[in-house]
């Protein structure tokens, strides 16, 4: 038997061939937004123009498509205009919409906006916002705020006025004062002063406000209140007193209106006024007398008579004309000075003081053709007295009459 064939082992199967790798999924496109944004100038006041100046970047990795900045402007801010190179800018209710196409990565771009303050007295916060059709990895920086003081603006005026161009010591005398706010914006806390003169004894005050506020309604003595004042009112203070005897020949007095702080006053020059009133004349009272009081004349013969004016009253008579009215027939055969006016005779002193008196010494005579009874009338007045009158009653004679004129009585 022979020896046995060796049988060849079946050759070993390849190994399979490995799977080709999962592609990973593509990376969408992102881009990093960041604005940034400045306010000019830092402090403005009502009715000032306010520039924001809005910086957009991207800081990438990829260009961001797009863009679109958004700012809500607030109500004290009137939009003026918006622009940018390559910005789009829209406003709608005050809100602001600038839009590009894309924004490269690395690239910034600014947009500003113009806006004009409308009202003052407070900080105006102003914020805005960046966004992208790009996913934005972080949205910390997406969004921006500028904070601006703006200053109220209002022109505040004052006048002040007396009750009288003159006045007289010992007797009352009042002044007004007006305080006015023009705007545009209403005040908070404005200061009027009115430093009383000495002269002026016992004055006390009142005030009023129409769209105001008074700090007091009265007080005695000087005036330095705080008030409040929306635009177009007003707050009027009334100052009444009597003026001291010792006043001088001219009273002169004003009266101030500050802003508070905060508040800017575009015209300075009205916010102050002052009012002059001189020393007016004194009334007084005069009396007058003439003598005879009653007298028989002869036709043609003159007779001696007289006219005394006496002040009576508490000051100097100033310009006192004395005169003599003379009925139809009787003349002034002689006196020393005077002069004829209107159908009387006339005689003018400056001044007469306070318990003095000046006399008149004359003639009259009756024309050779009177005859009866007529009354010769004294009268005298001044520019600070009221007219007072006396009477002389004469019985005239025919020629014919033997007997000398002379007092009856």
């Amino acid at each position: 038997m022979g020896a046995p064939t060796p049988t060849a082992s079946p050759a070993p199967a390849p190994a399979p061939a490995p799977a080709p790798p999962t592609p990973a999924p593509p990376v969408p496109p992102r881009a990093d937004l960041s604005l940034t944004k400045k306010a000019s100038p830092a402090r403005a006041t009502t009715g000032d123009r306010i520039t924001y100046t809005l910086t957009a970047t991207n800081n990438g990795p990829d260009a961001a498509r797009s863009v679109v900045i958004t700012d809500t402007l607030p109500t004290t801010i009137t939009f003026v205009s918006a622009a940018g190179n390559g910005w789009d800018c829209r406003v709608a209710a005050n809100i602001v919409s600038c839009s590009r196409p894309t924004l490269a990565s690395g690239a910034s771009s600014t947009v500003r906006i113009v806006g004009t303050a409308n009202h003052g007295g407070d900080a105006i916060v102003n914020a805005a916002s960046i966004s992208s059709a790009t996913a934005d990895p972080s949205a910390a920086n997406n969004t921006a705020t500028a904070t601006i003081d703006v200053a109220g603006r209002a022109d505040l005026a004052i006048t002040k006025t007396a009750s009288s161009a003159t006045y007289v010591p010992g007797r009352v005398l009042s002044y007004t004062i007006n305080v006015t706010n023009r705007g545009p914006d209403d005040v908070t806390g404005a200061r009027v002063r009115d430093i009383v003169p000495a002269q002026l004894e016992g004055f006390s005050w009142t005030c009023s406000a129409v769209s105001g506020r008074c700090g007091s309604f009265s007080g005695r003595g000087a005036i330095d209140q705080l008030i409040d004042i929306r635009m177009g009112g007003s707050v009027v203070f009334t100052l009444v007193g009597t003026v001291g005897t010792a006043a001088p020949s001219e009273l002169d007095n004003g009266a101030t209106v500050a802003p508070p702080a905060g508040t800017v006053d575009p015209n300075s020059a009205n916010n102050r006024d002052r009012i002059t009133v001189r020393l007016g004349i004194v009334p007084t009272r005069l009396k007058v007398s003439i003598t005879p009081p009653t007298a028989t004349l002869i036709s043609g013969v003159p007779i001696p008579a007289t006219i005394v004016t006496t002040n009576v009253g508490k000051s100097t008579a100033r310009n006192v004309l004395t005169c003599l009215s003379l009925p139809s027939g009787i003349t002034v055969a002689k006196a020393a000075g005077g002069f004829p006016l209107q159908g009387r005779y006339c005689w003018r002193t400056r001044t007469v003081v306070r318990g003095a008196h000046v006399t008149f010494r004359f003639q009259v005579r009756g024309d050779a053709r009177l005859v009866g009874k007529v009354r010769l009338v004294a009268g005298a007045e001044a520019s600070n007295a009221p007219a007072v009158v006396d009477t002389s009653r004469v019985i005239v004679l025919p020629a014919r009459k033997t007997h000398q004129g002379g007092y009856t009585g």
